[in-house]
């Protein structure tokens, strides 16, 4: 395994019958290791059991796999648990990846801006409000 790092920009939408909606536009970073994983330029879409946006930020853990032309990623955190899948953007020089290469990483997720229905408007913060499940 090699050392790798990056991150990324990601809006998040939310929805339970405890909080109501919520909605963050938030910014991230990675470190971890790669095993034959170059860098990888795409979109995403995950599903995770938060119960709201606020659950999201602080640390979690990853573990990417290739699949054929896509990468699917493992996520797991103290408030929550989940699984992404990115789709490469073809006209980017950086959306390589070897089929079958993983990477395991830690990110470290902050809310640029954040609204829950139950809480209102939060800016810059890295944290959630409360503890895990």
């Amino acid at each position: 395994m090699r050392g790798a790092a990056g991150g990324g920009t990601a809006i998040n939408l939310g929805y339970s019958s405890a909080t109501g909606f919520s909605v963050s536009i938030t910014g991230a970073y990675e470190l971890g290791g790669a095993n034959s994983r170059a860098a990888l330029s795409g979109i995403t879409i995950g599903i995770t059991d938060a119960p709201s946006v606020d659950a999201l930020l602080g640390q979690s853990v990853e573990y990417s796999r290739s699949v054929g032309k896509v990468v699917v990623t493992g996520i797991a955190s103290s408030g929550y648990e989940g699984i992404s899948v990115t789709i490469p953007v073809i006209s980017s020089k950086s959306s390589i990846q070897i089929p079958g290469a993983s990477a395991a990483s830690v990110t470290n997720t902050s809310a640029i801006i954040q609204w829950e229905q139950n809480r209102g408007v939060s800016f810059l913060k890295d944290q959630p409000t409360g503890g895990g499940k």
